[in-house]
């Protein structure tokens, strides 16, 4: 939980640096939120959870459709983070 929040501090301030402030599928700016290509659970430091690779900023109905399917996840990140 500690190391989610310092990541989450961390790509708020990237997201403000390069004016990221709408969701990267659709352009909406309903809860936008970090989306990460695995679960969390999966990253071992903050640096890794807080790159940018490893997430993209979506909105709340986005992030939803791809969290529960797997070739959604893949083909966004394939598409925003080639």
């Amino acid at each position: 939980m500690v190391m989610n929040q310092k990541a989450r501090k961390m790509i708020a301030v990237y997201c403000e640096r390069i004016n990221l402030n709408s969701c990267e599928n659709c352009g909406s700016t309903f809860g936008i939120a970090p989306a990460h290509f695995e679960n969390r659970r999966f990253y071992h430091t903050v640096e890794e959870l807080a790159d940018p690779k490893n997430w993209v900023c979506l909105c709340l109905k986005c992030h939803i459709s791809c969290e529960s399917n797997k070739e959604k996840t893949e083909e966004l990140f394939g598409r925003l983070r080639p």
